[in-house]
């Protein structure tokens, strides 16, 4: 048997659903950086300063590799915060990731760290896990919200 007819009966990847997951995920990310414009801050093209924030702010992952945040806000009060957002719309492999984004984003520099997820395509025991664990961690302050107001309301309050 040749390793061609291995793979003959596989099915189709539907490339359809991938990329309109990443385009839900990109308007999700703008829809952030919106919010952070009405709250008067800037983008910032290298490390943000007060009332600034940075997009794509890399840092290292749990295995050693590159991993881009959403978002590096210097917030005046909080100081630097790390977010990563994430928005799935539909059910899927979103909250298998969870522990990933917990392990790296607690690895990362920054003493503030916020997952921020938006719509409800993960299941509630995995959001409910992630929210538990997180409030959990010790040596840094790190936030789960489930939507995008939440956590509007907390970064005002601060």
């Amino acid at each position: 048997m040749n390793q061609e007819s291995l793979f003959e009966d596989l099915p189709e990847v539907d490339s359809g659903k991938y990329e309109a997951s990443m385009l839900s995920n990109q308007k999700f990310c703008d829809q952030v950086e919106q919010s952070l414009v009405a709250l008067g801050f800037c983008e910032s093209q290298g490390v943000p300063s007060q009332n600034e924030f940075l997009k794509g702010a890399p840092y290292t992952d749990m295995y050693g590799g590159i991993r881009k945040a959403a978002f590096l806000v210097q917030h005046q009060t909080l100081g630097a915060v790390r977010i990563e957002a994430h928005k799935q719309e539909q059910s899927g492999s979103v909250d298998q990731k969870f522990p990933f984004f917990l392990e790296s984003l607690r690895l990362a520099p920054e003493h503030n760290l916020v997952i921020l997820l938006g719509g409800k395509g993960y299941k509630q025991k995995a959001f409910d896990w992630i929210k538990t664990t997180a409030s959990n961690i010790q040596d840094k302050q790190v936030k789960v919200f489930g939507d995008l107001d939440e956590f509007i309301s907390f970064f005002v309050s601060k």
